[in-house]
């Protein structure tokens, strides 16, 4: 990718890391989550297998934030161990994974209006980010690269989105 980021004659900003045009998402809220998911598809039209990577990080590190505003007594880990034996997460694996599956999940979490189901709908998407991986990775799953990977990598991400970079 040779477009360059710095202002153009007009004085305008070309892209950055992203083509498309993606609406900001507010850290702690299930938009922030959709937006790192925008930018996965980006990455993915883009070809570009890193940065969608990292943008699996954000997108986990997004749910970790939504997880500390609205639930603060649920834990990533006990949300990643629902996600692993729910009925869903069995079912899926028969599936490919896609960025598709996880927007389909989180569009049904901004529908439910209860807790329980919220708390299903993110361990939804936590099993649809590990069929991602999968999927798309198979040669780095086999080697070790696993959700506690992009949990580790969303370490780094919260700490940005709390210094107010993104």
């Amino acid at each position: 990718m040779s477009q360059s980021n710095k202002p153009n004659k007009t004085g305008k900003r070309g892209p950055g890391y992203h083509v498309a045009t993606i609406k900001k998402g507010v850290v702690g809220e299930l938009s922030k989550v959709l937006e790192e998911l925008k930018e996965l598809q980006d990455a993915e039209q883009q070809g570009v297998r890193i940065m969608a990577l990292v943008e699996l990080s954000d997108m986990h590190a997004a749910i970790f934030r939504y997880l500390e505003r609205h639930y603060p007594d649920v834990t990533m880990e006990e949300l990643e161990s629902m996600a692993a034996s729910t009925e869903y997460g069995n079912l899926q694996c028969k599936k490919q994974g896609t960025s598709k599956t996880i927007l389909n999940e989180i569009k049904g979490a901004f529908l439910v209006h209860s807790d329980k189901r919220v708390l299903k709908r993110l361990a939804r998407i936590i099993g649809a980010m590990h069929l991602y991986l999968r999927h798309n990775y198979p040669g780095m799953y086999f080697t070790g690269m696993t959700l506690k990977d992009l949990s580790l990598m969303s370490a780094v991400t919260r700490r940005v989105f709390d210094n107010g970079y993104r």
